[in-house]
């Protein structure tokens, strides 16, 4: 890895620049190429609903946490989430300005309990197919392989994989 950082790194070297083309084997910038086109198309689908996408992922964690119990707290939602903790509590204070979320208990923000106001939620439920469709056409290239590409992302992220890949 570090032969290859310092390659990327090299003055001379761009994409399509000396190498030809070395950046198309680097896991490290595919990753980051990947995450941005689809950050990107996240965006475009998001932007018509007035949400960023970790808006959107707080309203669908709240959503779907509903009749559970839901987050304790917005530490819990920020676990729940996968999301850091300051992320979610900007997210929070965003979404409950717009009226989205209500957050009742403590005097102190960080221990209130999140909750999805109806506004929230009938906007949770207008947005979810539209990002669902979205990430379903992003993926689509990948074919029979989503199953692989989902198992090797969740080891990359240090979850254990929770996709059976059928072989053969």
């Amino acid at each position: 890895m570090q032969i290859i950082w310092m390659h990327m790194n090299s003055p001379d070297h761009t994409p399509d620049g000396p190498g030809g083309g070395a950046f198309e084997g680097s896991p490290a910038w595919l990753l980051w190429r990947v995450a941005s086109r689809w950050q990107g198309m996240r965006r475009a689908v998001l932007a018509p609903f007035g949400l960023s996408n970790a808006q959107f992922l707080v309203l669908d964690a709240l959503a779907r946490l509903e009749g559970t119990g839901g987050p304790a707290s917005q530490a819990g939602l920020a676990r729940s989430c996968g999301m850091d903790v300051t992320v979610v509590s900007q997210g929070l204070r965003a979404l409950e300005r717009r009226g989205l979320v209500l957050r009742r208990g403590q005097a102190d923000a960080r221990l209130r309990v999140p909750a999805l106001g109806p506004a929230g939620r009938g906007l949770v439920e207008r947005a979810r197919p539209a990002v669902g469709a979205a990430d379903r056409r992003f993926f689509a290239s990948l074919g029979a392989e989503t199953g692989r590409f989902v198992v090797a992302m969740q080891a990359l992220a240090g979850m254990r994989p929770r996709v059976r890949v059928r072989t053969g």
